[in-house]
């Protein structure tokens, strides 16, 4: 995907932490949990790897998108997460142990950025503004690749599934039922970007940056996952939409919650969704728009870049 959005760029690979997810709610937190030894192995490799790439390239700055070996002594390391917080499912004494953890790692880093507003209109709630925050860390303000377009068709669902498997199929195979009774144009985009196309009607695999956000802004209701980044498009753009977070995924049901506490977007469980009623309660729901400035991250950067020896 991101060859496809950003060519003529130098691309390393590296080893993932391929985490699996269950295929039920119940078993979600077990799944990661026994997984935690092997991620911990995989960490290690990275730290090893990332120092015979410095001796290769000397990096000035490496920003890690939650991954926790990616730091080094010689280069400014940032850390670039909206959880600070961590919220298991298993309780208030286990979540302040694995924050523990989570800051001994980001401590590792030069400073932390986290992207979302500061004060108490922001988009993270509490996953980004926990009581203590590891030195230094950086509001960097929402981000989003989206711009606000002219409509340029009527659209009046469009539908944008994204995350892990067996999750992301189970939630398409829902929606693909219902969706022959649906009285309206609509599109589903399958979040698949190097699949085969399927030949199904109104579905494609993958939409670029520029279709993707056309087609947004086209849309009059919005469906998909309570991911940040998605969150973040959302209020950018200032769309209506129904979040329908994984289930198990601690992170999304906590943001959805939230998102739909607030009167921003509404919130629809996997597990018993129905389209029609869903459609029928968003009639009625606020969709607040959120006061976020989309720019502040122009600021911080221009300041951290002028602070660079």
């Amino acid at each position: 995907m991101l060859e496809k959005e950003f060519t003529g760029l130098e691309y390393i690979q590296i080893e993932g932490y391929d985490v699996r997810y269950g295929d039920k709610k119940g078993n979600f937190i077990t799944s990661i949990l026994s997984q935690l030894p092997r991620l911990y192995s995989i960490i290690r490799r990275e730290r090893a790897w990332l120092d015979e790439q410095m001796k290769l390239h000397q990096f000035d700055l490496i920003i890690s998108d939650n991954r926790y070996g990616l730091y080094h002594p010689e280069s400014y390391s940032v850390f670039i997460t909206h959880q600070m917080n961590v919220i298991s499912g298993l309780g208030v004494g286990a979540d302040r142990i694995l924050r523990k953890i989570h800051y001994s790692f980001l401590r590792r880093f030069t400073a932390c950025w986290v992207p979302d507003a500061e004060g108490n209109i922001n988009l993270s709630g509490i996953l980004g503004h926990p009581t203590e925050l590891p030195e230094p860390t950086l509001y960097l303000g929402p981000l989003s690749r989206m711009e606000n377009l002219p409509a340029k068709s009527s659209l009046d669902l469009l539908i944008v599934l994204s995350g892990p498997e067996p999750q992301r199929t189970i939630l398409e195979t829902i929606l693909l039922s219902q969706l022959t009774k649906f009285q309206g144009d609509w599109l589903l985009v399958r979040g698949l970007p190097s699949a085969e196309e399927t030949g199904i009607p109104y579905t494609v695999n993958y939409l670029g940056t520029t279709a993707l956000n056309q087609f947004l802004c086209d849309a009059g209701m919005v469906i998909c996952r309570s991911g940040y980044t998605s969150i973040m498009d959302l209020a950018k753009l200032q769309k209506k939409a129904i979040l329908i977070p994984t289930p198990g995924q601690t992170e999304q049901e906590y943001l959805a919650t939230h998102m739909d506490e607030q009167g921003i977007f509404l919130r629809a469980r996997q597990q018993s969704f129905q389209l029609d009623e869903s459609l029928k309660k968003a009639e009625s729901f606020p969709f607040q728009k959120v006061d976020v400035d989309f720019n502040q991250y122009r600021i911080v950067l221009s300041r951290f870049i002028q602070s660079l020896p």
